[in-house]
């Protein structure tokens, strides 16, 4: 009888026991930690969430913001619009629809507006691309560094100053890109410890350019800006021409990353067409202009030689 009851007793210890193995199963913590990942940092494989740029969180050229992976490309170059309406009666539905359009039609690198509502119009609209392909591009502000802290919180992922303002409070935690238009201005720059973003008249002659990069850090990202919508598409041929510009005689290796076409787009029915346009253009071997009519052409001072009807027609 009591060897019966002690054989029992070992019987019921056993099973407990496995229950407890079962329920406390490796697989299945790993589960656990599978599932709470994406409230809690527990996992040491997890990729590391990008940093943004600042004045205060130096750039090193690496993939750490969303603006220096949106403007940098493996070949070739980036090409950003500037979105400038016409009218003041712009809507909120029409920038998140032009946004939408840029993003998937246009294919534009990123969204420049000087102003702060439509800085929040298109940041909220680019969100909602958020693990979509293509995901969202970067909006930036190129406004007046008095209503930067306001585009700033109304989601603008960076914003243009010029190089007296680079220091000012209203910029901090945000990427910055810095006007200059001389190599005398990058130099004043540097010594300040600002190598991160410059933002240059593609205008300039060329030697001005060379010896602006010439001075220029390797690992800056580096823009030009050029006007859209000029006589013979001019603004095409430029774009190419800057792609391929290289610095001085010192071998220094900073390049113009990417272009920024200002006032391309201005709240007609030619904004998409022609951001298409000159987008496909710029990484085109073979020479386009762009035929036009109709409110952009009015906001631009400039209409192309062939009208059809009010109907913008473009030459590939």
């Amino acid at each position: 009888m009591l060897r019966h009851l002690i054989f029992t007793v070992i019987s019921l210890l056993i099973s407990s026991n496995h229950a407890f193995i079962k329920v406390h199963h490796p697989r299945s913590w790993q589960r656990s930690l599978v599932d709470t990942r994406t409230s809690r940092n527990i996992s040491s494989a997890a990729p590391p969430v990008p940093q943004m740029l600042s004045s205060s969180s130096p750039f090193t050229g690496e993939a750490t913001g969303i603006t220096n992976i949106s403007l940098r490309k493996r070949r070739g170059i980036s090409v950003s619009v500037e979105y400038k309406p016409f009218s003041s009666d712009t809507t909120s539905t029409d920038c998140e629809l032009l946004s939408q359009e840029l993003r998937k039609i246009s294919k534009t690198s990123s969204i420049f507006a000087a102003d702060v509502q439509i800085i929040s119009d298109l940041a909220k609209e680019q969100k909602t691309a958020k693990g979509n392909f293509p995901g969202p591009c970067p909006v930036i502000f190129n406004g007046r560094i008095e209503d930067a802290n306001g585009a700033i919180e109304r989601g603008a992922d960076a914003v243009v100053v010029d190089a007296c303002d680079i220091d000012s409070p209203q910029i901090k935690k945000v990427d910055i890109i810095c006007r200059v238009s001389s190599a005398d201005q990058v130099r004043t720059l540097l010594a300040t410890g600002f190598k991160h973003a410059f933002l240059l008249p593609g205008t300039l002659e060329d030697d001005e350019l060379a010896a602006i990069l010439e001075v220029l850090p390797e690992e800056a990202l580096v823009l030009a800006s050029l006007t859209c919508m000029q006589d013979d598409s001019a603004e095409v041929s430029r774009g190419k021409e800057l792609s391929r510009m290289t610095a001085g005689p010192s071998g220094a290796t900073a390049k113009i990353s990417g272009l920024l076409i200002e006032g391309a787009c201005v709240g007609d029915a030619e904004d998409v067409p022609y951001t298409s346009f000159v987008v496909e253009s710029i990484g085109k071997k073979s020479s386009s202009v762009f035929r036009m009519s109709g409110l952009t052409g009015a906001a631009n001072g400039h209409f192309g030689s062939e009208l059809s009807g009010g109907n913008a027609s473009a030459k590939w």
